[in-house]
């Protein structure tokens, strides 16, 4: 069974979340996402930071000796229809990165428990990859922003 977790700048998120829509813009101006409330998760830390770093980018460019605190939850449980995992957003063209990000939403209340959280240094030493939105061959090659999957990242769990 795939486990889900979502990060977050805040550490005192409630265990029981509601769906809404994201804050800002969801997607990139010429893929927008549609106005579907959600929780949206990943099924890896990595790739939930890959997920929201363009919404948090500016905030992981500091000097290198600086960190970023993010805070790790895991969907310990919602309804199972309520699961639209990232083959479905990615196939319906409801996410343009998807396929990077394992992004999934749950649409209805989940419960959530937090594991601990991830101190991200200087993205600027992360590299850079491109993608192809939806991994459609046909489009053409776009700049993405750091691969997370390459980077070390520090861990702090609760016990």
């Amino acid at each position: 069974m795939t486990k889900y977790y979502h990060v977050s700048p805040s550490g005192t998120l409630p265990s029981l979340l509601k769906p809404r829509l994201p804050q800002g813009e969801p997607g990139v101006v010429s893929y927008p996402e549609p106005k579907i409330p959600r929780v949206s998760f990943s099924d890896s830390i990595a790739r939930c930071i890959s997920a929201i770093f363009p919404t948090i980018g500016d905030v992981l460019d500091h000097p290198v000796d600086k960190s970023t605190e993010l805070f790790v939850y895991e969907l310990v449980g919602y309804e199972k229809s309520a699961l639209i995992p990232w083959q479905v957003l990615s196939e319906k063209r409801y996410v343009h990165d998807a396929h990077i990000t394992h992004e999934a939403w749950v649409t209805k209340e989940c419960r959530i428990k937090k594991l601990g959280s991830v101190f991200i240094y200087n993205t600027s030493q992360v590299p850079d990859i491109d993608y192809r939105p939806f991994d459609d061959l046909s489009l053409e090659p776009r700049h993405y922003g750091p691969d997370f999957n390459r980077f070390t990242l520090h861990y702090t769990f609760m016990r």
